[in-house]
């Protein structure tokens, strides 16, 4: 018995001496394993806050949100800085807003989700649906049916093409030419277009019940006219080039009477005017789209509900300039 006792603790210590010396070498490996080999720390890239050593913050992550240039191009694109710390001007609108259309950075805003008559700023929505679904030169002709109240060019028996009644709708913001080619397509299905075209560019606060803007229930916000205006610049550079224009001459096909309309743009015919779209009615007052050039860039300017949508956008581009810089 006792023979049996002492070989049975005989076991048991060696069994412990043997825990213990593989414990102690366990441990002081895994020691020297991460000395020599410190553990890795994952960069979250998918966190907004967080970017990779190797590629440089772009400055085209602006405070819109995306920071999407029109080119779409992955070079930095610097932003503007504030030199002069100027008091904003006043004026008398609904909402406004100052952008820099490329960075899609935004320098001024005022209410600006806050929805609004379009009036003929839905004309822009238009020309982009009417581009989508017609050729330039295709003709379009105005019967009865077409004209439009306060428009007394465009007669009835007459014919333009879709590039001639884009003119004038830029030029004088022709509610016939508007019209007609929402008819001409079909009203309907035009209308639909519009619609879906605004959604497709998560315009939520948009909505179209017609394609001149003489319904009050034309209504969107500056920050999604932002949207619209980015996505026509995107996708056709040149169309905003007819407005720059202070004159612009069209052609009745079935006539073949040549006439030229002055534009209603103050701003049209100015060196650093890129374009724009005007729009008012009783409801929303004076509306005014304008882009202007600034040290190389599109600066975009929205005013709504303006007694004066001219002045207003002129002292706002003003103070722009005088306060931001490169």
């Amino acid at each position: 018995m006792r023979e049996n006792s002492a070989y049975r603790f005989l076991v048991i210590f060696l069994l412990a001496v043997a825990i213990f010396f593989i414990t102690y070498f366990s441990a002081n490996f895994a020691q020297e394993g991460q000395k020599n080999n410190p553990p890795v720390q994952p960069l979250l890239l998918s966190s907004p806050f967080v970017q990779s050593r190797s590629q440089p913050a772009s400055s085209t992550n602006s405070s819109s949100g995306n920071g999407t240039s029109l080119n779409s191009s992955a070079q930095i694109v610097p932003d503007f800085h504030l030199k002069s710390n100027l008091p904003v001007p006043q004026i008398q609108v609904q909402a406004a807003m100052i952008e820099d259309l490329k960075t899609r950075n935004r320098y001024l805003s005022l209410n600006i989700y806050r929805p609004w008559p379009m009036a003929s700023l839905s004309k822009l929505m238009t020309i982009y649906v009417s581009l989508q679904v017609f050729k330039p030169a295709d003709k379009i002709e105005i019967n009865q049916d077409y004209l439009a109240p306060y428009d007394n060019f465009i007669k009835a028996g007459s014919a333009y093409s879709v590039e001639d009644l884009i003119k004038l709708m830029f030029a004088i913001s022709s509610n016939t030419a508007a019209n007609s080619l929402a008819r001409a397509y079909g009203f309907d299905n035009f209308i639909g277009l519009m619609n879906g075209q605004a959604g497709k560019w998560q315009m939520w606060q948009t909505n179209f019940e017609e394609s001149i803007g003489l319904s009050p229930d034309n209504v969107s916000s500056a920050a999604d006219l932002e949207k619209m205006v980015f996505n026509i610049y995107k996708d056709y550079p040149n169309i905003f080039d007819i407005s720059r224009n202070p004159q612009q001459t069209v052609t009745d096909i079935s006539s073949g009477k040549t006439q030229t309309v002055s534009s209603i743009d103050y701003f049209a015919g100015q060196p650093d005017f890129l374009g724009g779209k005007t729009g008012s009615t009783d409801e929303a007052q004076e509306n005014l789209i304008s882009l202007f050039d600034y040290q190389g860039r599109p600066i975009l300017i929205v005013v709504l509900g303006s007694n004066d949508r001219f002045k207003a956008t002129q002292d706002l581009f003003n103070w722009f300039k005088n306060s931001y810089t490169f």
